[in-house]
C-alpha cells in the first residue's frame, strides 16, 4: 500500500473523475478528506471509503478558506504531494477508458513546480484566471488552466 497513513485531500470527489481518484488512494490505504460542492454526493463515497468530507465551493474564497482550515483540523499534515506523476496516468488511462478528448486542470500561479510537471506531460496553458484581492491571504493570485489533449 503505497499511501498507508499518508492524507490526501480530493477536491471534486462527488462524482467522475474526483470520485474514482479518491477510490484509486483509498486503495492504496490513503487517509482521505474529501471536498466538493454537493455535500449531499459525497457523504456515501466518504462513507464508503471511511474518509472525512468537507463541504467545499472552490469558486468561492470564504468556502476556500474553511476548507483550508478544516483539512488542518482534521489531520495536522497533508501528505500526497509527491505522486503527482502518477495521478496524472492514472487519469489519463481513465480519460482514455472514457473516450475523452482531453484533460484540463488548474495550477495556482506559485506552483512552479506543478506547472512544470503538467507541461512535462503534455499539458500547454490554455488561459490565465486572476485574483488579485487573494494574494495575501492564500499566496497566489493568479490560477493557469491547462490542457492535455489525448490520442
Amino acid at each position: 500500500m503505497r499511501f498507508h497513513d499518508k492524507v490526501v485531500l480530493v477536491i471534486g470527489a462527488s462524482g467522475g473523475l474526483g470520485a474514482a481518484i479518491a477510490e484509486a488512494f483509498a486503495a492504496e490505504g490513503a487517509l482521505l478528506i474529501l471536498a466538493a460542492r454537493r455535500p449531499e454526493l459525497l457523504a456515501p463515497l466518504a462513507a464508503r471509503l471511511g474518509a472525512t468530507a468537507l463541504a467545499a465551493d472552490l469558486t468561492d474564497p470564504a468556502s476556500l478558506a474553511v476548507l483550508r482550515d478544516s483539512a488542518m483540523i482534521v489531520h495536522a499534515r497533508l501528505d500526497g504531494a509527491s505522486v503527482g506523476s502518477q495521478l496524472l496516468e492514472a487519469v489519463f488511462t481513465l480519460a482514455e477508458e472514457r473516450r475523452l478528448h482531453a484533460v484540463r486542470l488548474e495550477v495556482v500561479d506559485t506552483n512552479v513546480g506543478a506547472r512544470q510537471l503538467y507541461e512535462r506531460m503534455g499539458f500547454e496553458p490554455v488561459r490565465t484566471y486572476r485574483f488579485p484581492f487573494i494574494r495575501g491571504w492564500l499566496g497566489y493570485s493568479a490560477a493557469i488552466e491547462m490542457r492535455k489533449m489525448l490520442p
